[in-house]
């Protein structure tokens, strides 16, 4: 069977989405004023219960990926599946789910010309077609993109997609030669965050077992710290798949 999803969300997300996912896999397009996802996933599928798990999953990953590269506030939800079929009419199968509609606006499109008078255009949104794919064959990296959309950004939250992509590649030295974030960032974003005095109530242990570093992280600095190690770490996922 053929199915197809119906969207809602942060127009701004979806939009780029759309200019960006256009695989057999993976691929958004808007029509009208609707924005539908369909998947080779789904026609495997021989019922609906078993569409929307897919469904579900594939969302999930999709999430984690907008908050990282498009610093999503807003998730993307499935609210409608619809069965498509030759012969006539399918059926509609509905989530209700309560509508907030928020606008804001995205990076714009780059477009580089080379000398050769070939040009490069790099959407907002092209990593994450790229990463969602590489989700959903590496177990990793979908409990990472999947931290990321369901966990709250504080130390405890943070510290867990840390400590996952730690020991997907093999240790904090590891990580430190590949050069997503400087040693010494990542030194003070795991002091900080097992540090009772610097970290507060949110600290990772409940006293203090070693003493705070002199100028801790902030909890902002942390997200974005953990935000450049997850893209560089997922960039080097995609470019090996």
């Amino acid at each position: 069977m053929r199915w197809e999803v119906i969207l809602t969300g942060d127009q701004a997300d979806l939009e780029a989405l759309s200019e960006s996912l256009a695989s057999p896999e993976l691929t958004i397009a808007r029509r009208k004023n609707e924005y539908v996802l369909r998947s080779t996933r789904f026609e495997r599928e021989a019922d609906s219960e078993a569409v929307w798990n897919q469904v579900d999953k594939l969302i999930s990953r999709l999430n984690g990926a907008c908050r990282l590269e498009l610093q999503s506030r807003e998730p993307i939800e499935a609210n409608m599946l619809r069965e498509i079929k030759e012969d006539g009419p399918g059926c509609v199968i509905m989530r209700l789910q309560p509508a907030v509609i928020r606008v804001r606006g995205l990076p714009p499109t780059i477009i580089t010309k080379y000398p050769d008078g070939t040009t490069k255009k790099m959407r907002p949104a092209d990593r994450v077609s790229d990463w969602v794919r590489v989700g959903g064959a590496d177990t990793a990296a979908e409990k990472v993109l999947r931290l990321l959309h369901s966990k709250p950004r504080d130390w405890v939250g943070l510290y867990r997609i840390y400590e996952v992509i730690e020991g997907n590649v093999g240790g904090r030295d590891a990580i430190g030669s590949k050069k997503w974030v400087s040693r010494n960032a990542l030194t003070l974003f795991r002091r900080t965050a097992n540090s009772v005095e610097a970290a507060g109530d949110g600290a990772r242990h409940g006293s203090e077992n070693t003493g705070p570093p002199p100028k801790p992280m902030s909890l902002a600095g942390a997200s974005e710290f953990i935000r450049k190690m997850a893209r560089g770490w997922l960039d080097s996922k995609a470019s090996q798949a």
